[in-house]
């Protein structure tokens, strides 16, 4: 768990190994986690991000980091990607 700029612990790093094997390029701005209620996160641009505004092309094969802001008010027992 890591801090926001506002102090408050809500953002979730998840370091990342992404093979494009599609004909499709895409952003990481494309990329979303789902907690198990189905609420839906995208990438937060707070917190360290080395994937943040990357294109990933056909036959790409990236790593980093990206951060998500999760609010929930019940838990978050975890998420997919």
């Amino acid at each position: 768990m890591e801090e926001d700029p506002f102090g408050e612990e809500n953002t979730y790093g998840i370091n990342l190994v992404i093979n494009n094997m599609t004909e499709k390029s895409f952003s990481s701005m494309d990329i979303a986690v789902a907690s198990e209620s189905n609420t839906i996160f995208y990438p937060s641009i707070f917190g360290d991000n080395t994937l943040m505004f990357k294109v990933i092309n056909p036959n790409d094969r990236v790593a980093g980091k990206l951060s998500f802001a999760v609010v929930v008010s019940f838990g978050f027992s975890s998420f997919l990607v």
